[in-house]
């Protein structure tokens, strides 16, 4: 077993860890993680990482355009989705 292939068997059994804590369905295939540059569990945390500013910064692009302003205080944002239907 290569070196590779051991972080691999760590990276699938550390999201199995946080499918069941989190209730997610996060891919278990190592396959799938390889084609965004996710090889070990440092990888993955950076990949999380990554994604949440992304999708930070486009709430604040979707607040914006829909209320036509930089979020006023105590105005409620119009999504067009709710949270459940974000997926990782």
């Amino acid at each position: 077993m290569t070196l590779t292939w051991e972080y691999q068997l760590k990276l699938m059994a550390h999201i199995k860890t946080i499918n069941e804590k989190c209730n997610t369905r996060l891919s278990i295939d190592p396959e799938h993680w390889a084609k965004l540059g996710v090889y070990n569990i440092g990888d993955f945390q950076l990949y999380l990482e990554r994604e949440h500013e992304s999708n930070m910064t486009k709430s604040d692009q979707r607040d914006t355009y829909c209320t036509g302003n930089e979020g006023s205080i105590g105005e409620q944002p119009n999504y067009p989705y709710a949270l459940g239907d974000l997926h990782i």
